[in-house]
């Protein structure tokens, strides 16, 4: 399922990313390209935090259990 998931997500983004497009000269333009990059940020930022907190846990846990022996 993983690696299913994985080779269709290039081709998943292709077909999200393939519309018509947007007028870049609207007055509101600038703040929908900020906004969107602010939520890509945060999806990134969350993501790393996960990732640290993940792996604090299994350090945490690998140790724990070292002790125990």
């Amino acid at each position: 399922m993983k690696k299913t998931l994985l080779i269709s997500s290039p081709l998943l983004a292709a077909q999200a990313m393939a519309h018509p497009g947007h007028d870049h000269s609207h007055w509101f333009s600038g703040a929908v390209h900020g906004i969107t990059a602010l939520a890509i940020i945060s999806v990134v930022a969350f993501g790393a935090y996960l990732f640290n907190k993940n792996s604090k846990a299994q350090a945490q846990k690998t140790h724990t259990q070292k002790d125990k022996e």
